[in-house]
């Protein structure tokens, strides 16, 4: 892994960009330049050291089973925290290597730090509560308020998707400056390298991508905050944890999971109180161009389901104003947090006397675990074999020969 400078945006204008320059060890594919890129007016923040570099490349490394060499020095805390972090991807999954870690290591802090504090925004649950609860819930007072939000361009949507990442970009600044927080916009092509064909995003792959940009910026900022993904009472492995998000922490930047103490009922709950977080809130992106949500997928019905309960559709307007609760009804449930939301949406909608919502729970609830269309399946398999059993047993019988 080479670093290189920091210069104009050969694509983007009025950006900047840092790139390094990988090579795969064990690998036939040739060598990729990896680039983040943001407004000029932040280039001065950017980090000059390894550090971004590191976080970025190691569940690749994981993935492929190859060491990791840099040349600019890394953060001590960093490095160790990187080590942990493979322990426990190979602990969770067992299919990600253990990989040696070399380069020249940075052993003691800086004397001057940034005091900023950033949280990413990507108007959807997670996101929306983390920016709620810093501007003016218990986490203001508690953990402090959020200076600006950090928007990555590559990792939901592929840069050349050009309109509809524009229009995605205009969604978010309208949300952000509603919220009276000024926005960074990041640019990176990390899946459009290797690590977007080898790395598995949801499990080992977003929490070190998005840590890899707070280190790219660790000029700027003391702390970033990662929306957190799961609640305390009922982690699972999953790419951003709180486990492992804060040992990508480097002596300049802590990162650090946010609203894991709040299930996502609760956190509904809090959206459903903002004006704003209704207007902006984007669950989906399969009509992305549109500005909206598709209202048919399993996440924005579920989305759906607590919102009407919460508040009513008709303040949503980037959902359907209507929910049709057959739609819910027929979806498959098949993760154990998923089950957990429902419960706890449950325990909602009976104070609210929506026995409806109830009903809807308890059928979706008592569906097995295993997705109807596999247990139809093997039914399917069963009803064939003991077809072809009762045949062979009676064409047996004709014949005289003895049952087995």
């Amino acid at each position: 892994m080479t670093p290189g400078v920091i210069e104009d945006s050969p694509s983007t204008p009025g950006f900047v960009r840092s790139a390094a320059r990988v090579s795969y060890s064990g690998s036939s594919v040739q060598p990729e330049e990896y680039w983040y890129e943001l407004p000029a007016a932040y280039a001065s923040d950017l980090a000059l050291n390894g550090n971004p570099w590191l976080a970025a490349l190691l569940p690749l490394a994981a993935s492929l089973g190859e060491p990791i060499e840099w040349e600019l020095p890394v953060d001590r805390p960093l490095v160790e925290g990187a080590r942990e972090i493979l322990r426990v991807w190979h602990s969770w999954y067992g299919n990600t290597a253990v990989v040696p870690l070399r380069g020249p290591v940075v052993e003691v802090p800086p004397r001057a730090l940034a005091d900023r504090a950033a949280a990413f925004l990507s108007c959807g649950v997670d996101s929306f509560f983390t920016a709620l609860d810093h501007g003016n819930g218990e986490a203001r007072d508690e953990r402090g308020s959020i200076d600006e939000f950090l928007f990555v361009e590559g990792f939901d949507l592929g840069l050349a998707e050009t309109e509809v990442c524009e229009r995605r970009r205009r969604f978010i600044e309208e949300a952000a400056a509603e919220l009276n927080t000024p926005l960074v916009v990041v640019r990176t092509n990390l899946l459009e390298t290797l690590w977007g064909k080898r790395v598995n995003w949801d499990l080992w792959g977003h929490g070190a991508a998005l840590a890899s940009v707070a280190l790219a910026l660790e000029g700027r900022y003391r702390q970033v905050l990662i929306p957190a993904s799961n609640m305390y009472l009922h982690l699972v492995p999953w790419g951003s944890h709180p486990l492992t998000d804060a040992l990508f922490s480097s002596w300049s930047v802590r990162v650090r999971d946010d609203g894991a103490a709040h299930d996502r009922a609760d956190k509904v709950r809090a959206i459903a109180t903002s004006a704003i977080a209704l207007r902006h809130l984007r669950v989906c992106y399969q009509l992305a161009c549109q500005g909206r949500n598709c209202g048919h997928c399993a996440k924005c019905l579920l989305t759906m389901l607590m919102l009407d309960t919460m508040v009513g559709l008709s303040s949503c307007p980037t959902f359907p104003s209507s929910l049709d609760l057959a739609q819910v009804r027929a979806l498959e449930v098949q993760t154990s947090w998923d089950r957990r939301h429902l419960r706890r949406l449950r325990d909602h909608a009976t104070p609210a006397d929506r026995q409806d919502v109830v009903k809807t729970i308890d059928r979706l609830l008592r569906n097995p675990t295993l997705p109807r269309r596999l247990f139809r399946a093997a039914r399917r398999i069963a009803r064939q074999a003991l077809a072809e059993r009762m045949a062979g047993l009676r064409a047996a019988a004709a014949q005289g020969r003895p049952r087995v």
